[in-house]
């Protein structure tokens, strides 16, 4: 039983996670004090302060869109914390699901928002990070080659970078 805890502190540690309250991808679960918790979802990838001031009304109903997801995947934190393997991997995947398919939505904003130039551009950097994403969710994973927590490594790795690129996304190409 040792090891399966020693790999299991690992993805955690891995994930950017601590081993008292596991979260998938670092991201708050529904876990601890209500203090931590609300201070843990405030603290976004990429955000910058003093950011919702400056906002417009579009980036700023996508920063609450993108902030309400947390909320919208409580069930799946919640299996991914306490559920049987095959349930930690579904989890993973629910949660990796969702945050790709928000990363969609404002690549799809910014397609109508940003010149033709700047959109060029973008559509050129979106695919090279695609590419690191899935390499980087590779290596994270690479660790347990052929184990029961490989997948689930994978789809953790992917579920948190891409949260951090919605976050980027938003902060540095949205008007």
């Amino acid at each position: 039983m040792k090891p399966f805890l020693i790999a299991i502190a690992s993805v955690l540690l891995m994930a950017g996670c601590s081993t008292d309250q596991p979260q998938p991808g670092a991201v708050a679960g529904n876990t601890g004090s209500g203090a931590a918790v609300a201070a843990a979802q405030s603290a976004k990838p990429g955000a910058k302060a003093g950011a919702s001031a400056q906002e417009t009304k579009e980036k700023a109903a996508y920063r609450k869109k993108l902030d309400g997801i947390e909320a919208e995947l409580s069930a799946a934190h919640e299996k991914w914390q306490n559920g049987t393997q095959a349930e930690m991997n579904e989890a993973a995947g629910e949660i990796y699901k969702k945050w790709d398919q928000a990363l969609n939505e404002i690549y799809r904003a910014l397609n109508e928002q940003l010149p033709a130039a700047e959109m060029s551009k973008l559509r050129d950097e979106q695919r090279a990070w695609v590419q690191h994403r899935d390499e980087a969710a590779k290596g994270e994973a690479a660790a347990f080659q052929g184990g029961s927590l490989e997948s689930f490594q994978y789809l953790t790795a992917q579920a948190r970078l891409t949260k951090e690129r919605c976050y980027e996304l938003l902060d540095h190409y949205m008007k």
